[in-house]
């Protein structure tokens, strides 16, 4: 009877201790991002708009340094702006302007 018992047990301690590995290994991981932009800029007065799409893209660097942490960059360039309408009884007047943006966020990854 104290037989299965034993194996058990010994089973689950040996289950235990390779859970508790401690090799572990930095790690850099890189990549590329992209997607599209919908913007709008707020005035006063005023102005009727209409979302104007732009795209974005950049560069990711993520840096593991210990087993539940690391630190993740990222390079993004990113156009953003306005499309100004005019809807008149004679035409339909559209303006837009777009605004070039280079931003580098510095964020945490934590699990």
């Amino acid at each position: 009877m104290k037989r299965p018992i034993t194996i058990f047990l010994a089973c689950l301690f040996a289950v235990t201790l390779a859970a508790q590995n401690s090799s572990f290994q930095s790690e850099w991981r890189f990549g590329a991002n992209g997607g599209v932009n919908l913007s709008k800029i707020g005035f006063t007065p005023q102005v009727p708009q209409a979302l104007l799409l732009q795209p974005t893209g950049g560069l990711t660097a993520r840096y593991i340094s210990e087993s539940n942490f690391g630190m993740q960059v990222e390079l993004n360039y990113s156009l953003r702006g306005w499309l100004q309408t005019t809807d008149t009884v004679v035409n339909f007047y559209k303006y837009s302007r777009s605004l070039a943006y280079l931003e580098m966020p510095i964020l945490t990854h934590i699990y």
